[in-house]
């Protein structure tokens, strides 16, 4: 006959006695030991925090940061201003009559 059971630790059922002792000393957090002494925690209340310290200087570290990635974007942004602006002309002089002219000698 055999008899199967399922172990201690797969039924999650606390059956271990703390160290020996023969009693039970608890499941995480709640082991049942002392409490300890020495150990300090420090901390401010909400009430006391200032929110809005520094917000004075942001605007100037954006334009600083702004200004540091300006190398960067600069070619970029003149590259997309300048097919903007030949795409606006080109379709502007579409718009006339030699425009229109010229992009029927393109389609024949």
């Amino acid at each position: 006959n055999l008899d199967m059971r399922a172990t201690s630790s797969l039924n999650m059922r606390p059956t271990n006695p703390a160290f020996g002792s023969g009693k039970w000393s608890g499941w995480w957090g709640s082991l049942g030991s002392p409490t300890q002494k020495g150990i300090i925690a420090y901390g401010t209340s909400p009430f006391r925090q200032r929110a809005f310290a520094g917000q004075s200087r942001a605007p100037f570290r954006w334009l600083q940061r702004a200004f540091v990635q300006l190398p960067v974007l600069a070619p970029a942004i003149l590259f997309g201003v300048s097919v903007y602006t030949w795409g606006e002309r080109k379709h502007e002089f579409f718009k006339t009559k030699a425009g229109a002219e010229e992009l029927a000698s393109y389609e024949s």
